[in-house]
């Protein structure tokens, strides 16, 4: 992959990351106001429905997530899934600092240890992608001559 390239992938991946942990943010935020889901009946269905989608937060997390959703159309135009998709796991590092700060969760350190983790293998897959190209591996799929 060129360069100019990845940095592009790295960058607009993280970006549209950043824009997908933050929806989830003010996703969780509104529906901790809402309260618990109970689907009792259609009308009560209806109602939580009405208080959902009255919330401000709802509508910011809904054009975060849309946003993402456009950002990783974009990225998925030019970049090989198998680089970008695993750039999308550093929503786990994201989710885990922005929770802690936003939320005031208690991120113990067991989940810190797998999100670093996850964090590695990010590492790894992006430095895989500066590694120059070689000769295309036989796939196990192929059918023997």
């Amino acid at each position: 992959m060129r360069p100019g390239l990845l940095a592009r992938t790295v960058v607009v991946t993280l970006v549209a990351v950043l824009a997908a942990t933050l929806g989830d943010i003010f996703l969780s935020m509104a529906m901790k106001s809402v309260g618990e889901v109970q689907v009792d009946s259609l009308s009560s269905l209806f109602k939580t429905g009405l208080r959902v989608f009255g919330s401000a937060r709802v509508w910011l997390a809904i054009a975060l997530l849309f946003t993402h959703f456009l950002l990783w159309l974009a990225v998925l135009s030019w970049a090989d899934l198998s680089l970008a998709f695993p750039l999308k796991a550093s929503n786990y590092v994201f989710n885990a600092v922005l929770a802690g700060a936003l939320l005031q969760e208690e991120v113990t350190l067991w989940r810190w240890l797998g999100t670093l983790v996850v964090a590695f293998g990010v590492l790894l897959v992006s430095l895989s992608a500066q590694q120059p190209a070689s000769e295309p591996a036989r796939s196990s799929l192929a059918s023997a001559d």
